[in-house]
C-alpha cells in the first residue's frame, strides 16, 4: 500500500480539471514505476483529507474511493485530541450538521433541523470582545505571512545570485574567490530551506568537477601522462573546459564493468546467497536492511563477487545511482540490474561517484540513458561515458574536501529540522495560551510573542 503524504495546486494556478487529471495519471503511473525501483508490486493507494477544511473533491473527480474517517492522530496531534479548543468546537459543529443533514450527492440542511442545533452563546458584550480580538490576531498572522514571504523572497535572490557566479560555465578567475569564499561564509544565512541546501550541494559537486574546489598542486602528474603509460588516449568534444593537468577519459578506457547475475528461478541452481538489487544502491551509500536471495553455484561466486572499491551502479530505476562498496558484509553478491566497475589505479572510486552524482544533477548523465518511458543505463552507455579526470592526488583532495561540505550541509540540515520543530511546539504552547476560553490581559504579551517567532 502506497500513501500520497501530500498534493498541493496552489491557489493561483487556475486549469480546470488539472487536480484529478494529475492524480488519476500519478495513480496509473506509480505501480509500474514503483516495481521497476523497489521490486516490489503495489495493489492499493490512499491518502486522508483534513475535514472540515477539506472535501477531497479532486481525489473523488479521480475515481479515487472513500472509506471513510479516521480516529488516529495527526502531524501536531499526538494525544488524539486537537492543539486548539476553538478548532475542536467548530470541527464538532461541523460534524453535527453533516449528521443532521440528508442526502446523498448533495447534502442537505432543513430549516428545522438547524434551528434544533445547539451553540454556545456569551453575552452580546463578550461577543464583541472575541470579534476583536479574532480580528487582531488575524491581522497579525497576515502581517506575519507577509513579512515571512518578503524575507523568504530576498534570500531566494540572494541565494540564486551566489550560486549563479559559482555556476557559471566560465567564471572571471579575478572574482571566482571572493564569490566562492563569500558563499561559503554566508552559507548558514543562504541555507534555510531543504531546497536550498539541496542547490548548495549540487554547486559543491558542480565545483569539484570542474576543479574548481581545491586549488591544482603544479607537482602533481598530468592525467594525460599518466594515460600515455597505460597506453590509453583521451577523448574529444569535452562539454565544459578542464585545468591544464585534467583529461577526459571514457569508462571503458580506465576500468572493468560488467552486469550481476540474471534472475531465473527456473534455471538458477546452487546454494542462496543474499545480493544487492537497485533498491539496496543508495547515492554514496548502501540500505542492507531487506537484502534478498538467489542460488549461486560455487563457480559462480569469484564472478558476481564484490570487493573494497567496487563502483556498483543502477542499470534502470533511477539508471546512474551509484555508491563504493566499502566490504560492511561479507558474502554478498549482486544481480544483472547493477553495473559492478572496477577502476584501474589511476581513478579514485569515490572521485568518480561524485562526479555520476554531479552529472546526474545537470542532466548530462541522462544522454548517456536509452529508452522512451523507462531510462536505461546499457553496459555500451557507461563503457562511453566520458568524464573528467584530475591527478590522482589532486582525486583525492577533491573527495576530502566536498566530504567535509557534504558534512556541514547535514549539520545544516539538522538544525533546520530541530529550529522548525522547536518554533512548532512553541507556536502550539502561544496558541493555547491565546486562545484559552478564559481571556486575560496576557493575550497581548503571547500575541507579542508569536511576531518573534519568525524572527
Amino acid at each position: 500500500m502506497l500513501n500520497n503524504a501530500r498534493f498541493l495546486i496552489l491557489p493561483w494556478v487556475q486549469v480546470k480539471n488539472l487536480a484529478s487529471k494529475v492524480l488519476a495519471l500519478a495513480a496509473a503511473r506509480v505501480p509500474e514505476d514503483f516495481a521497476v525501483r523497489y521490486g516490489e508490486h503495489p495493489v492499493l493507494l490512499e491518502t486522508f483529507v483534513q475535514v472540515p477544511r477539506f472535501r477531497g473533491t479532486c481525489y473523488r473527480a479521480a475515481n479515487w474511493q472513500y472509506l471513510g474517517e479516521t480516529t488516529g492522530r495527526g502531524k501536531c496531534d499526538r494525544t488524539h485530541q486537537a492543539a486548539l479548543p476553538s478548532y475542536n468546537f467548530l470541527l464538532q459543529k461541523t460534524r453535527e450538521i453533516k449528521e443532521a443533514g440528508h442526502g446523498i450527492s448533495m447534502v442537505h440542511m432543513t430549516k428545522e433541523k438547524m434551528e434544533r442545533l445547539l451553540v454556545p452563546l456569551p453575552p452580546l458584550a463578550e461577543q464583541h470582545r472575541i470579534v476583536a480580538k479574532v480580528d487582531e490576531l488575524m491581522a497579525l498572522c497576515d502581517r506575519l505571512e507577509a513579512a515571512r514571504a518578503q524575507r523568504e523572497s530576498t534570500r531566494d535572490r540572494l541565494a540564486a545570485a551566489s550560486l549563479a557566479r559559482l555556476n557559471a560555465p566560465d567564471p572571471d578567475p579575478a572574482t571566482f574567490t571572493d564569490h566562492a569564499r563569500f558563499a561559503l561564509d554566508a552559507l548558514t544565512a543562504l541555507s534555510t530551506r531543504p531546497d536550498q541546501i539541496k542547490q548548495i550541494r549540487q554547486t559543491i559537486l558542480n565545483l569539484a568537477v570542474r576543479g574548481k574546489l581545491v586549488p591544482q598542486d603544479p607537482n602533481d602528474e598530468p592525467a594525460e601522462a599518466v594515460l600515455r603509460r597505460m597506453r590509453t588516449s583521451p577523448i574529444g568534444g569535452s562539454p565544459f573546459e578542464l585545468p591544464r593537468s585534467w583529461a577526459w577519459v571514457s569508462v571503458g578506457s580506465v576500468a572493468n564493468a560488467r552486469l550481476g547475475k540474471m534472475l531465473d528461478k527456473a534455471k538458477n541452481k546452487g546454494v542462496p546467497r543474499p545480493y544487492l538489487r537497485n533498491i539496496n544502491v543508495r547515492w554514496f551509500d548502501f540500505d542492507l536492511s531487506d537484502l534478498l536471495k538467489m542460488p549461486f553455484e560455487d563457480d559462480e561466486l569469484p564472478e558476481f563477487a564484490l570487493r573494497a572499491g567496487d563502483v556498483l551502479i543502477c542499470e534502470g530505476g533511477e539508471p546512474g545511482r551509484a555508491a563504493v562498496w566499502d566490504e560492511r558484509a561479507g558474502g554478498i553478491y549482486f544481480q544483472k540490474a547493477i553495473h559492478r566497475v572496477r577502476f584501474k589505479s589511476v581513478v579514485d572510486p569515490a572521485f568518480f561517484v561524485k562526479v555520476l552524482r554531479a552529472s546526474a544533477d545537470d542532466g548530462r548523465l541522462a544522454e548517456s540513458f536509452t529508452g522512451t518511458g523507462i531510462k536505461h543505463f546499457t553496459g555500451k552507455g557507461l563503457a562511453a561515458y566520458g568524464f573528467p579526470l584530475p591527478p590522482l592526488a589532486e582525486q583525492h583532495r577533491i573527495v576530502a574536501k566536498v566530504d567535509e561540505l557534504m558534512a556541514l550541509c547535514d549539520q545544516l540540515e539538522a538544525n533546520l529540522t530541530s529550529a522548525d520543530s522547536d518554533r512548532r511546539r512553541l507556536l502550539d504552547a502561544l496558541l493555547h495560551d491565546a486562545l484559552e476560553p478564559a481571556m486575560t490581559d496576557d493575550s497581548t504579551e503571547t500575541a507579542e510573542a508569536l511576531a518573534t517567532l519568525d524572527a
